[in-house]
């Protein structure tokens, strides 16, 4: 007969260990490569805005701002962002006005870009991805699934390297 110590013994794993959470890694996986990318929000709130950047900015992300459609046309036009944060109701040119301009621009149109709205409308939601949104974020914005958003769509486009090459481009 088999002695019981010579047989395996399944024991299972304390409750500690049984739930406990797997480590973290320091920094979201592709923050190195993310750093230093310029996020064009478009907002007509100075709230809105001072606390998107804040967070954008202790992500790593550079932040250019524009307070209505019209001059966040003409500032993805001058700075070629790699993605844009825009509200869709805003005076002046709104922002479903401003993606349907933005994917008409060949320079603009493969520019990722994240809407804000403020009401859970559904028809808002499709009428700005019909016309070339890439995802929605209900206000008001959590910091973290705003970065998380931003990161997911940046790493799905290529206008993150394609940002990169224009900026180096231009120092040259």
């Amino acid at each position: 007969a088999a002695s019981p110590a010579s047989e395996p013994v399944a024991t299972a794993p304390s409750p500690e260990k049984a739930f406990a959470r797997p480590a973290m890694p320091a920094a979201p996986v592709g923050t190195d490569a993310l750093r230093g990318l310029k996020i064009l929000v478009v907002d007509d709130s100075p709230t809105v805005t001072t606390v998107i950047k804040y967070f954008l900015e202790l992500d790593g992300f550079s932040v250019v701002i524009a307070e209505d459609g019209a001059a966040g046309l003409a500032a993805a036009s001058r700075d070629h962002p790699a993605l844009i944060v825009s509200d869709v109701n805003m005076p002046g040119m709104d922002g479903i006005t401003m993606v349907r301009s933005i994917r008409q621009d060949p320079a603009l149109r493969d520019v990722p870009v994240l809407m804000l709205t403020s009401e859970g409308n559904v028809d808002i939601e499709v009428q700005g991805l019909a016309v070339g949104a890439d995802d929605f974020i209900l206000k008001p914005v959590e910091p973290r699934r705003l970065a998380a958003r931003i990161r997911a769509l940046l790493g799905r486009t290529t206008a993150g390297a394609t940002a990169v090459g224009r900026e180096g481009a231009a120092g040259s």
